[in-house]
């Protein structure tokens, strides 16, 4: 698959709509790219993933300390304790229900793919910003509750494509 930004970004709008909506009941008022991922605080959290076929890219969804909050408390409707276990697991759920939907959307539901399972934590040290590179979409979300990013970096095509 050859790199298409504006593609990239629309399908990744539209998924992302998609899955916060039936996963929390949360609305996207608007996306905008950036050329940068903006400085988050170390108790902001991230959730990454590797699709490892039929090309090789990875996935960073961003969302801050409230935002993530927030999250956790519309997926499980108030029903339990919103601690950093709980905050791990149900953003690890949203990355893996939003790359499963973007892969689909990507591949028009005609093609297999790969991707790892979520690696999701506080930022913790981690520097702001991603950096640029050719092959990179940086996303900023509106939401009604918070903003979230997400980052898409496309590496390179799978010897398996």
């Amino acid at each position: 698959m050859s790199f298409d930004q504006p593609r990239i970004a629309a399908v990744f709008e539209e998924t992302l709509s998609e899955s916060l909506e039936g996963l929390a009941f949360i609305d996207v008022e608007s996306r905008r790219t950036l050329g940068v991922l903006p400085e988050m605080a170390p108790d902001d959290w991230c959730s990454a993933i590797t699709i490892e076929a039929p090309f090789t890219a990875t996935v960073e969804l961003f969302f801050g300390k409230r935002l993530a909050r927030d999250l956790v408390d519309a997926m499980a409707g108030g029903d339990w304790p919103v601690d950093e276990a709980a905050i791990r697991d149900s953003l690890a759920e949203v990355a893996n229900t939003v790359v499963g939907r973007f892969m689909n959307g990507l591949l028009e539901g005609t093609g297999d793919f790969t991707i790892s399972l979520p690696d999701c934590g506080e930022l913790g040290e981690r520097p702001g910003g991603t950096g640029t590179a050719p092959e990179r979409v940086v996303l900023e979300f509106n939401l009604a509750n918070g903003k979230m990013y997400a980052v898409y970096t496309h590496m390179e095509v799978s010897p398996a494509s």
